[in-house]
């Protein structure tokens, strides 16, 4: 969630410590960062205490905070785990909040269990299908599987799995540290790495560099599941899993139907297109033919992004779309056919 509140300079609230401040809403024009709440009361009245967790930065010279995580107390029962874009000037603009994907449930994280149940299925994946290499709805808890199987690759999956069950289209690390299972699982890879690191240090293997003891660094629980997350999720990146949107504010997305769809449809309007001129010219056969590795290497070329999109998860999401398309039929071999 990505909004602008005032705040006071005194409290520090960072994306990579993941620490929680408790904000007051003192002025009117901070309601308009909070989201419709589905109660009889309606929005968030002023002198409300709300828990934030973000990132502060400069704006206008004024300590701003860039919202990424909105609790509303156990009054409201509300958690806010969607991306809410608000407008910074508000002289421009409309003062209400515009939403790329609210996700707003009815209960809080708690009553959730922690995880993001509760929001409603629309990214068009089911439990147990393949999404790129990997099933979902095969991954198991890490509170029930082995410490040697407290790895990076495991993580992997249970981050994906979540995102994609829950319809997470957008999220960032601090999204994510609302599901209890994916801040549990990077909390044991991250023990295990301190356990390892300590039993190094005692057998004279772990070094530390001259420059971490004259800035005197400490040892922080909290930065190291944000920094695990986030290499977790800088891998499923470069596997083409999911994609980096925003690498100045660090929002990811899923690859699903929500946005493959447009896509894929620009890719068949183009490619008939240029059918169309090339038939003028007698060059080209009869029915128009594309294949799902033409509709990939044309998604990969579409941003920065999709460069990097994985090819087994793009061919299974066109098999789902193609047909919905009209007139496009499949010929065998990853191979369309246009009848029209």
């Amino acid at each position: 969630m990505r909004g602008v509140c005032a705040v006071s300079d005194g409290q520090a609230v960072d994306d990579a410590s993941g620490r929680i401040a408790e904000l007051v809403l003192k002025e009117d024009q901070h309601r308009q960062l909070v989201p419709d709440v589905p109660d009889a009361e309606g929005q968030l009245e002023i002198g409300t205490r709300i828990r934030v967790r973000g990132t502060f930065q400069r704006w206008h010279g004024r300590r701003q905070i860039q919202v990424i995580k909105l609790g509303m107390g156990e009054r409201m029962h509300a958690v806010a785990a969607g991306l809410l874009t608000a407008s910074a000037d508000r002289g421009r603009g409309s003062k209400r909040p515009k939403y790329r994907d609210s996700g707003v449930g009815g209960a809080s994280a708690a009553e959730r269990g922690g995880s993001f149940k509760g929001m409603d299925s629309r990214c068009g994946h089911e439990a147990g299908m393949m999404y790129g290499s990997i099933r979902l709805g095969e991954v198991e808890s890490f509170r029930t599987i082995k410490e040697e199987e407290h790895t990076m690759q495991n993580l992997e999956r249970l981050v994906l799995n979540r995102a994609v069950e829950n319809s997470l289209r957008e999220f960032t690390v601090s999204v994510l540290r609302v599901d209890r299972e994916i801040e549990y699982a990077a909390k044991c890879i991250v023990m295990r790495g301190r356990q390892k690191s300590e039993q190094d240090q005692v057998d004279g293997k772990n070094r530390v560099s001259a420059s971490e003891v004259s800035m005197g660094t400490s040892w922080s629980q909290s930065i190291e599941i944000c920094r695990t997350i986030r290499s977790c999720l800088r891998k499923l990146v470069n596997s083409g899993l999911i994609l980096h949107v925003d690498r100045a504010v660090g929002v990811y997305a899923t690859v699903g139907d929500w946005n493959l769809r447009r896509l894929i449809r620009h890719c068949c309007r183009d490619a008939l297109y240029k059918w169309k001129c090339s038939k003028k010219r007698d060059l080209v056969k009869e029915r128009l033919v594309i294949t799902s590795k033409d509709i990939w290497l044309k998604i990969r070329n579409h941003g920065d992004e999709w460069r990097h999109v994985n090819k087994t998860l793009v061919t299974n999401m066109i098999s789902k779309i193609m047909p919905t398309l009209s007139g496009w039929y499949y010929a065998g071999k990853g191979r369309w056919i246009l009848y029209k």
